[in-house]
């Protein structure tokens, strides 16, 4: 009920292009809630005006939707941003670009919006599986935003690091083949992908299943029983998906990647020292065994 209000007098206050404050995600199927999630409070300044290129990553500092954002009109004028012609992930394009045109960024810590994931069984979020390839074309248009204001290489990184997280985190729906070939021609044919050698491709887009991702969500959910089985199958799909990408680019496109995703002993130990001692070797057991036969 106070967004508005705090939001737009933040703007006029410190005469910023950009303003936003931490947002709360519900996942109406797992009950999940999420708070703190707008932005990160360790990497980002609070109550103090900021420019992109002053962040280490500013595509991944902060959440990737319009949602907990108020936006200066004449900056979206000058820089004719506007939503992707996508059915998913229309909105990164537009959030991703409007954070480096932004010259006066404030954040400010409360927590003004509340996000329901999944209320509508028929949305197209609920849906999201049908479209996760629209993520190629909304991050290639982001790279070819970048590169028509001459700073694709000041934030390549942070570029190279935001579109790993979307692929990852997509990768984690049910199978689309779609989603599996285009994933495979992007990293094949696309800059900045494309003059990669193999271990730079491998370490860049997390071929080898992302382990520090993958330590991160089995130590948030894994003690929670009621998301545990929904969650060992997003890892599953995610490990597959890694794979069949892998194995395309080798296939098709002679490259040399690792084929098998590892899942190394150091992941085992992390969740032992999470306190999911416990639980840690039965599910990372009930991962390796759907992982090795391919179910």
């Amino acid at each position: 009920s106070q967004f508005l209000v705090k939001m737009y007098e933040t703007a006029t206050a410190y005469d910023a292009d950009l303003v936003l404050c931490q947002i709360e995600h519900v996942d109406c199927i797992t009950g999940e809630v999420i708070s703190g999630n707008g932005f990160r409070v360790n990497r980002v300044p609070i109550g103090r005006p900021f420019a992109a290129d002053s962040l280490s990553s500013p595509l991944t500092d902060f959440f990737e939707g319009p949602q907990n954002k108020l936006y200066r009109r004449k900056v979206v004028e000058r820089t004719g941003l506007r939503f992707s012609e996508t059915r998913v992930s229309n909105d990164s394009y537009f959030a991703l670009c409007s954070i480096i045109a932004s010259q006066q960024t404030l954040a400010i810590e409360d927590s003004l919006v509340t996000v329901r994931r999944y209320a509508n069984p028929q949305s197209i979020s609920a849906n999201r599986a049908l479209h996760t390839d629209d993520m190629f074309v909304t991050y290639q248009d982001v790279y070819n935003w970048l590169c028509s204001q001459g700073l694709e290489n000041r934030f390549e990184k942070s570029y190279l690091e935001a579109w790993s997280n979307a692929f990852h985190y997509n990768a984690t729906y049910e199978r689309n083949e779609r989603f599996i070939k285009k994933a495979a021609r992007t990293l094949a044919e696309e800059e900045p992908w494309s003059r990669m050698n193999d271990e730079e491709l491998t370490d860049a887009a997390y071929l080898n299943t992302g382990v520090p991702m993958l330590k991160r969500t089995l130590t948030k959910h894994l003690a929670r029983r009621g998301t545990r089985e929904l969650e060992l199958q997003r890892i599953d799909n995610r490990l597959s998906a890694v794979r069949e990408v892998v194995r395309i680019l080798n296939g098709e496109y002679g490259r040399l990647l690792p084929e098998r995703a590892s899942l190394p002993k150091s992941v085992l130990t992390y969740l032992k020292r999470s306190g999911l001692r416990h639980y840690a070797g039965m599910l990372l057991g009930q991962v390796r065994e759907r992982f090795r036969t391919g179910s």
